[in-house]
């Protein structure tokens, strides 16, 4: 059964493109122009995700919205804004919302997003707590979080790999995020705070392959997409 999203968004010249970028990708998707609407909408159904304009009809509008996600225990709440300013950050976020996106929107960028947002507060992944699974389809290969290893089962005898801090930080994101693929930017927001050079970065991916290579696995992290803005280039760890 497809996800579904919710778009409360005044301009259709916005929700119109994402509906469509949505439903390409096989999501359900439902569109309210004001928060009236929505909150009328949501009295009967329940969303997987909410992408919901702060400023409707006039400013804040959006924010009448939220009591309502609360009450009905909507965990991912995307709002947006033209003004990508701190105020508006913080309080979006405190309001609950789990991220907050300027616009106008990257559509691709958008997308990864919602992906990574409802991947990983869905249970896609079985996790404890000795053992990050790195994706819902590598069964036999895992992070054992005690350790600091990569083991990968799916040949025989199991491989262990052991990894530096930050290789091991790399691969559970995948867990963590419960995503085939991750951006860039998750990466090193994630792994480096957002503070890392291209070169320490492309030097980390390539050590970390050269381990895994040099250990007997299969598996690689492998640059899936190349962008001319390296933030949203993709990586898929895969089999080779």
């Amino acid at each position: 059964m497809p996800l579904l999203i919710q778009i409360v968004e005044d301009d259709i010249s916005q929700s119109e493109p994402l509906r469509k970028l949505l439903v390409e990708n096989e999501y359900d998707v439902v569109v309210h122009a004001s928060a009236q609407e929505a909150i009328l909408w949501l009295n009967t159904h329940t969303p997987h995700l909410m992408l919901l304009d702060i400023n409707l009809e006039e400013d804040n509008m959006g924010y009448r919205v939220m009591p309502l996600c609360v009450k009905k225990n909507i965990l991912t709440i995307v709002m947006s804004s033209r003004k990508n300013i701190p105020f508006e950050v913080s309080s979006a976020l405190h309001a609950g919302a789990v991220q907050f996106l300027p616009k106008p929107f990257n559509p691709y960028q958008l997308l990864m997003t919602i992906e990574n947002l409802l991947a990983s507060t869905l249970p896609l992944c079985r996790r404890n707590r000795k053992t990050d699974q790195l994706l819902p389809i590598y069964d036999k290969v895992y992070i054992d979080s005690e350790r600091q290893e990569l083991v990968d089962e799916t040949v025989d005898p199991p491989i262990s790999v052991v990894l530096r801090p930050n290789q091991s930080k790399i691969l559970s994101l995948f867990s963590i995020f419960g995503a085939t693929i991750l951006t860039r930017s998750d990466l090193v927001n994630n792994v480096w705070d957002g503070q890392v050079s291209d070169s320490s970065f492309y030097s980390e991916i390539s050590r970390l392959n050269n381990t895994l290579a040099q250990a007997g696995t299969a598996y690689r992290l492998i640059n899936t997409r190349r962008s001319t803005n390296p933030g949203i280039s993709t990586y898929e760890f895969k089999k080779e």
